[in-house]
C-alpha cells in the first residue's frame, strides 16, 4: 500500500549607470508611477551641466520562455519576433530618434543586481517591412532611412523571472548615435520596466486544461475523469510517452502550473519538479508549446526528503488580507515535517517574486506524505465571502458513522472495494467504533487538526466561518513511519476543483437510505454554495498507493477576472 520515494509520489531602485564611458550618475524613480506610464524625472547631471533626461518606464513584460515556432525550444533563445507589438511578452520604449544614424543599448549595472540582468534582456525595432532587427548589446543598429523618427518604438524582451539576485526592474540606457554630419552629440535615453512575477495558480482560478498520466493502470480512471469534466469547459490532456514507468502516475507532484500576466496577456509557466522521476523531466519537455512555457528552480535533493518537494506540498490560497496586507494573488502555503521541508530554492523563487510570500507552513509531521493538499483545499462560494476552506476531519467522520450504525446497522467502510488490487477490504462500521484505540486516534488527531487549521486560518486571513470539516478517517498502520498517518478512508479534501464542479474521490461510505453517508454530507454543505460534487473511483491506483484525485491531476489555469 505504501507510496515508496523510489518508485511514487516550490519599491523604487537606486539605480547607478556608467554607460559607454560617459558620466555616472544615479537616479531614484519615483514611487507610484503607473505601470506603462513616461516617468519623466527631471534634474541636472551634477558634471558637466547636462540634463539628465526623462526615464522611460514600459509596461510590465513577461519573460518570453514559451515556443511560439514549435521548435522545441524557448523564443527567448533563438527566436527573432514577428509581432512584439501584440505580445505580453514584449514591453515598448518610444525614443526620439529623429535624428539617430544608429541605435545602441545597454543593461545598467546596479548595486543590487550585479549585472545578472545583462544577459537576459533583448532589444528589437520593427523595420518597415514588418520583420524585426535586434539591436546588439555591443555595438549598435544602423537605421534605415525614414526609421529615424520622433516616436520610434524599442521592443524588450527577457529570459527569466527576477530572483537570484536579479531584481523586479529591469533598467538600462538607449543610445542615440547620430551621423557624423550631424552636429548634435551622442546622448542615452534611460528606461526601466518591471518583469511580471511567476504566481502559483489556485484552484479558484479558471481551469482551461485538466491534465493526467495515462498508463496501464490509470486507463479507468482516466476515462471516469473525463465524463466528470464534461460540461465544464476544460480540455482533458491525458499525458502518455512510451519511456513512462507505468506506476508514476503522480501528476499533482511532477509540476507546479502557475502564469505570468501582462497588459496584453498571460502565459502559463510550468515549474519544473524536483523528484528525480521520469515524468518531472517528460512533462517538462512536453508542455512548452505556444503560451506554454516551463521553468527549472531546483533540482532533486535525495530520496532522504522523502516527498516533501513534490508539489502536492505547495499550494496557494485565494485573495487574502492578513495583518492589513493584501495578497490579492493568493498566500503560498506548504508542509514541513521537522528538518524536512518544501525545497528552499523554490521557497526563495517564489518569495522573490514578491506576489505570493513569505510562504505560510504548515505541519504536516503527523502525515507520511506530508502534503498539505491532505488536509486543505478551496471551493467557490456564491454567497458570503467567495471561497471557504475545506479541512480534513476525523472527528466528524466518527461521528457520521456513529449516526449511520444506528439509524442503519451493518455498514461498512471501503464499501464495495475489493480484489487483489484494492487497498483495503470492506471493513465493518461497528467493529472500527468498538476499536477504542483506533478512536483515540481520531481524536487525538482532530486536536493537532484544529490547532493546524488555527495557524493557517491567521496565515491567510480565513474566518471560523469560511472552514468547513470533511469527514475523512486516518490510521498509522504503515509501521515504518512512525507516528505518521495516511488516510484510512478516501481523502475528500483532496480534489480536483474546475470552475464550480468539485470532483472528489468516493467515499465508498457506509449507505443510509441508499445514499453515501459521507458524499451527502459533503453535498449539503457545498451545493448550496453553488458547488457541482461529483465523486469518482480512484482506489486503485491512487487512494491504494497513498494518493487521491488531486495527487493524481493537475490543471492549467487562467488568471481570475476579478483581481485587480
Amino acid at each position: 500500500m505504501a507510496r515508496l520515494p523510489s518508485i511514487h509520489r516550490a519599491a523604487a531602485l537606486f539605480v547607478a549607470f556608467s554607460l559607454s564611458g560617459h558620466v555616472a550618475f544615479a537616479q531614484q524613480s519615483r514611487p507610484g508611477t503607473r505601470v506603462g506610464a513616461t516617468d519623466s524625472v527631471g534634474g541636472t547631471d551634477s558634471v558637466g551641466g547636462r540634463s539628465k533626461g526623462p526615464i522611460l518606464r514600459g509596461e510590465i513584460v513577461v519573460p518570453n520562455l514559451d515556443d511560439n515556432n514549435g521548435n522545441g525550444v524557448a523564443d527567448f533563445l533563438d527566436e527573432i519576433p514577428k509581432n512584439p507589438a501584440e505580445s505580453p511578452e514584449f514591453t515598448k520604449i518610444q525614443i526620439d530618434a529623429r535624428d539617430a544614424a544608429s541605435i545602441s543599448f545597454r543593461v545598467a549595472s546596479t548595486q543590487f543586481d550585479g549585472d545578472l540582468w545583462r544577459e537576459l534582456v533583448r532589444a528589437f525595432i520593427i523595420n518597415d517591412d514588418g520583420t524585426s532587427a535586434r539591436i546588439p548589446e555591443k555595438g549598435a543598429l544602423d537605421l534605415q532611412a525614414g526609421q529615424g523618427k520622433s516616436d520610434l518604438s524599442i521592443y524588450f524582451e527577457v529570459g527569466d523571472f527576477a530572483g537570484g539576485g536579479r531584481p523586479k526592474m529591469v533598467t538600462g540606457a538607449i543610445g542615440i548615435h547620430p551621423s557624423l554630419t550631424n552636429n548634435n552629440s551622442h546622448r542615452e535615453v534611460i528606461f526601466e520596466f518591471p518583469v511580471a512575477p511567476f504566481l502559483v495558480s489556485c484552484c479558484l482560478d479558471p481551469a482551461e486544461s485538466v491534465h493526467v498520466v495515462k498508463t496501464k493502470i490509470t486507463e479507468r480512471f482516466v476515462t471516469d475523469l473525463d465524463k466528470a469534466l464534461a460540461g465544464t469547459g476544460a480540455r482533458l490532456e491525458a499525458f502518455e510517452d512510451k519511456d513512462l514507468p507505468n506506476h508514476d502516475i503522480w501528476m499533482q507532484d511532477a509540476v507546479e502550473i502557475g502564469y505570468a500576466a501582462g497588459p496584453r496577456g498571460f502565459v502559463n509557466f510550468a515549474l519544473a519538479g524536483n523528484r528525480g522521476k521520469k515524468l518531472d523531466e517528460l512533462f517538462e519537455k512536453k508542455y512548452l508549446t505556444k503560451k506554454r512555457a516551463t521553468i527549472r528552480k531546483a533540482r532533486f535533493r535525495g530520496d532522504a526528503m522523502q516527498w516533501i518537494d513534490w508539489y502536492g506540498n505547495l499550494e496557494a490560497s485565494p485573495p487574502a488580507r492578513v495583518d492589513g496586507k493584501n495578497y490579492p494573488f493568493g498566500r503560498v502555503y506548504a508542509g514541513t515535517q521537522g528538518e524536512r521541508a518544501q525545497n528552499p530554492d523554490i521557497i526563495k523563487f517564489i518569495e522573490e517574486q514578491c506576489a505570493q510570500g513569505p510562504v505560510a507552513w504548515v505541519d504536516t509531521s503527523w502525515l507520511v506524505i506530508g502534503h498539505v493538499d491532505e488536509i486543505v483545499s478551496w471551493v467557490p462560494a456564491r454567497a458570503g465571502t467567495p471561497y471557504r476552506m475545506l479541512v480534513a476531519s476525523p472527528k466528524l467522520a466518527v461521528a457520521l458513522l456513529q449516526k449511520a450504525e444506528k439509524d442503519s446497522p451493518g455498514g461498512v467502510i471501503h464499501r464495495g472495494i475489493g480484489g487483489k488490487d484494492a487497498s483495503s477490504a470492506e471493513r465493518p462500521v461497528a467493529g472500527i467504533l468498538n476499536d477504542a484505540a483506533f478512536m483515540q486516534k481520531q481524536l487525538d488527531l482532530q486536536t493537532k487538526i484544529d490547532g493546524i487549521v488555527k495557524l493557517l486560518q491567521k496565515d491567510l486571513g480565513v474566518a471560523d466561518g469560511d472552514v468547513v470539516p470533511m469527514p475523512v478517517l486516518f490510521n498509522d498502520s504503515l509501521k515504518e513511519y512512525k507516528n505518521r498517518f495516511v488516510a484510512e478512508t478516501p481523502d475528500i479534501v483532496n480534489s480536483l476543483l474546475v470552475g464550480s464542479r468539485l470532483i472528489v474521490p468516493d467515499p465508498h461510505a457506509p449507505l443510509v437510505n441508499g445514499k453515501d453517508i459521507f458524499l451527502e454530507y459533503m453535498r449539503s454543505k457545498l451545493e448550496p454554495l453553488g458547488c457541482d460534487v461529483r465523486p469518482i473511483d480512484d482506489d486503485v491506483p491512487y487512494h491504494r498507493w497513498l494518493g487521491e484525485v488531486h495527487c493524481g491531476t493537475n490543471a492549467t489555469r487562467a488568471p481570475r477576472t476579478d483581481i485587480k
